[in-house]
């Protein structure tokens, strides 16, 4: 599974939006989407922020995932 796919499966789980997640790391709602969509990889503070914000373990942010691109 990829990074992207694992979020949104997280983000779903929790019963938010993208929007919502968006909000509360204030950034844009289409950064979120290309987080999902694989067009971009977070740095290690947005991962941070994702992290608070699902509520999830680093384990499960990246469970699933095949690797960490460079």
């Amino acid at each position: 599974m990829r990074f992207g796919r694992n979020l949104a499966k997280l983000r779903k789980q929790k019963g938010l939006t993208q929007e919502r997640v968006a909000e509360k790391m204030e950034v844009s709602a289409r950064y979120i989407q290309n987080l999902e969509a694989g067009d971009n990889f977070p740095t290690l503070p947005i991962l941070a922020q994702l992290k608070g914000v699902l509520h999830c373990s680093w384990n499960e942010l990246f469970e699933g995932c095949e690797r960490v691109p460079k």
